[in-house]
Order: structure tokens, then C-alpha cells, then sequence
């Protein structure tokens, strides 16, 4: 845990600079809402071929190097953004960083084999706040760095392409740092069947599914519904603000460090909540509330407005985050977790990226659109969590 921590304050640092302002520099590039969801939607769903592989590694051959080794190779991807001339460079870049789901479930599988289930709420709170304190100020550095008010989007390419190369040197550092000191959580006691990977690997997958608890078969299909409803609003919130309604990047960054920063101050009470209510009780609330953001966010046109609106976006998205997390590790056996959060993982990535492209054409279409859907798609996925959303039976190790 002490190793994940180190190594995501490092990242996250870096990336909060930078990733916010992403699609101001996909358009400055010459690309469109489109073409923006079509790149998210790309990395996405390359990876996508790449978590169930990722899964049965980590369930049979150990996490600890894979997730090491795939940050390594993923940081990489930013040198092609920060040497990109057109948008089309990109292409390569995000194809890149699809290396990053390879690991994804070893890595959420890490974090759940750490903490025993009476302490998990707080523990992922842990995990996920500590990196992000040095990170509040991060947005605000990076509004600075990158901006030109005279630039038609706002921006400084000069000062985009600097804060991506330090972004490439951050994911390096933190990638070395997990190959060199994370220490293996869980050690497969057999062998068998480890020899060799192929298609097999996709029919182990659905086996395992197959076998496990009919509450947990439940939670995979619905962590794919949820992921479809939650992704129409977020690539272009700092387009719409920004391009649209017509704050710097300077008041955008202010915004998004001040959010991060409430969140942050009320996340111990989300873990706490998590760990005395359990999960369904803090989740179902929350979607609820992320609607409530975008409708606030659809009708700024100040400021005051556009942060009052993150703050309760930026809260409640936490507590989304970490309830649906907690609940996932919950429901799932260590032996078995690599291949089902892959599982959970490819449907969750197949379902936002189809609501990204999507709001990509909307957003093209009218750059309120995608705001409006989201609000309609926030209210549809609280009433299915509310009603087909299970705790889980016996609280998993």
C-alpha cells in the first residue's frame, strides 16, 4: 500500500497538471468533440482485448511485476503527445496507454488482497486521497503554465507539450518505483495451466464468471450498465467552460483545485460511511447527486456557478467511486479476482466508450447536449442501482 500510494502521488501530480485541459488541445490540434470521444474511445477499447490476459496473469503468475512493468511501457505514450503537430499523433499515444489496462486488474487486485473487508472503505479513501493531497494545486500550475488568452482555444502549445514531457517522467519514475518495491500479495499454490496464453484465457474468464455467486454475475453486467450512463458529461467539462461560457484557464483550474479540495476534506467521511452503512447506501445517493452536478453545471454561466457545480460533482464522484470499488472487492475471491475485475473492467470500458462517442457527435451537435443526456442517464442508473444492486453476501478477504 505504502509503495502504491508513493507512486500515484507522483502521477497523479503530474497528470492533474495536464489531463483536464485535454480536450482544449485535442481541438487546438484541429480535432472535434468526435474526434475526442473516437481517441478516448480508441485507448479504451484497445485495452480492452488486453484486461482479460491482464487478469489471468495476475491470478496465475503473480501482480507485482505486470503492474510495473505495463507503467513503465505506458509512460512512453506521452512523449507522442507532447511532440504531436496535429491530432492525428494522438492516435498513437492513446494506442499506448491502452498498455496501462494489461494491469489494471493485478492492480486492483493488489489493493483489495492489502486490507481485510471491515477496514476496506477506509483503506481505498486511503489509497485514493493521500496521492491527490499534493495534487490540489496541481490544476492551478498547470491553468498558469498553459495559458495564452490571445490563442484561439486559450491555450500555449509550448506550454502543453512541456507539461506533458514532465507528465511522461512522472508515470516513468512511478512505474520503476512499483517494479523495484512492490511486494507480491498473493502467489498462486498451483501451476497448472500456466504454461502458455492464447484464446484459453478469454474461456477461463468465463468459467471463472460462470461459477462465482449469482450476486456477483449481477454486479458485472450492472458495472457496465453503470459505466454507459456515467461518461456522457465528463471529456468536456473544461471545453465547455472554457470555449463555451468563457473562463480562463486559470479561473478553470482554480475551479477544479478548490473541488478536489472540499472532496478531499469530506472523503474520511465517505470511507466511514461506506465501512458503517455499506455500500449500496453510499453509491445509490451518489449517481443521484452527480445528476444533480450536471444540471447545475448545464445552466452556469459564472464562476460561482461552475464551482458549486464541480464541488458536488467532484464529492460525489468520489464516493461512486469508492463505494462501487469496496463492493467489487467484497464479491469477489482473492484467487479469482484478477479475472473477474478483468471481466468487470472490459464491460465497464465497453460501455463508456460507447457513451463517449456519443456525447462526442452531441457536443459537436450543441456542446449542451451532452449535459442534458447525462442528467437523464444519472437518474436511469439510480433507479436500477436501487433496484437490482446487492450487498454482498459474505464480505470476501
Amino acid at each position: 500500500m505504502l509503495v502504491l500510494v508513493v507512486s500515484l502521488l507522483i502521477w497523479t501530480f503530474m497528470e492533474q497538471m495536464i489531463k483536464t485541459y485535454e480536450p482544449l488541445y485535442v481541438f487546438a490540434l484541429g480535432g472535434t468533440g468526435a474526434i475526442l470521444g473516437a481517441l478516448t474511445a480508441t485507448q479504451t477499447l484497445l485495452g480492452t482485448s488486453l484486461r482479460i490476459p491482464g487478469g489471468y496473469i495476475a491470478d496465475t503468475r503473480g501482480r507485482r511485476l505486470l503492474v510495473g512493468a505495463a507503467t513503465i511501457l505506458a509512460s512512453f505514450a506521452y512523449l507522442f503527445y507532447a511532440l504531436a503537430t496535429n491530432w492525428t499523433w494522438l492516435i498513437f499515444g492513446v494506442s499506448l496507454l491502452s498498455l496501462t489496462a494489461l494491469s489494471e486488474p493485478a492492480l486492483d487486485a493488489i489493493r483489495a488482497d492489502s486490507v481485510g473487508p471491515e477496514d476496506r472503505g477506509r483503506s481505498y479513501v486511503l489509497l485514493t486521497t493521500l496521492p491527490q493531497i499534493p495534487a490540489l494545486i496541481a490544476p492551478t500550475v498547470g491553468g498558469l503554465l498553459i495559458l495564452d488568452e490571445a490563442s484561439k482555444e486559450g491555450i500555449s502549445l509550448g506550454g502543453v507539450r512541456t507539461a506533458y514531457f514532465l507528465l511522461f517522467l512522472g508515470i516513468l519514475l512511478a512505474g520503476l518505483i512499483r517494479l523495484f518495491f512492490l511486494k507480491e500479495t498473493f502467489l498462486p499454490t498451483s501451476s497448472k495451466g500456466t504454461s502458455k496464453l492464447g484464446v484459453g484465457v478469454f474461456r477461463d474468464a468465463y468459467e471463472t464468471i460462470g461459477n462465482c455467486d449469482p450476486s456477483t454475475r449481477r454486479l458485472v453486467v450492472l458495472t457496465g450498465f453503470f459505466m454507459f450512463c456515467f461518461h456522457f458529461d465528463e471529456r468536456f467539462r473544461s471545453a465547455y467552460a472554457v470555449n463555451v461560457k468563457g473562463l480562463s484557464t486559470v479561473e478553470w483550474g482554480m475551479i477544479v483545485t478548490i473541488s478536489q479540495i472540499v472532496s478531499t476534506m469530506a472523503i474520511f467521511a465517505i470511507g466511514w460511511s461506506i465501512d458503517k452503512y455499506g455500500r449500496k447506501k453510499v453509491f445509490v445517493p451518489s449517481i443521484a447527486l452527480l445528476g444533480v452536478s450536471a444540471y447545475i453545471f448545464t445552466f452556469s454561466n459564472s464562476f460561482t456557478s461552475f464551482l458549486l457545480a464541480m464541488i458536488v460533482e467532484a464529492i460525489f464522484l468520489n464516493s461512486r467511486i469508492m463505494a462501487l470499488q469496496v463492493l467489487m472487492a467484497d464479491s469477489t475471491p482473492m484467487p479469482v479476482r484478477g479475472r473477474v475485475f478483468g471481466t468487470i473492467n472490459i464491460l465497464s470500458n465497453l460501455g463508456s466508450s460507447a457513451s463517449i462517442v456519443l456525447s462526442g457527435i452531441l457536443y459537436d451537435i450543441d456542446p449542451v447536449l451532452p449535459f442534458h443526456v447525462a442528467i437523464v442517464m444519472y437518474a436511469l442508473a439510480t433507479l436500477a442501482a436501487m433496484k437490482f444492486l446487492k450487498e454482498a453476501a459474505v464480505r470476501q478477504v
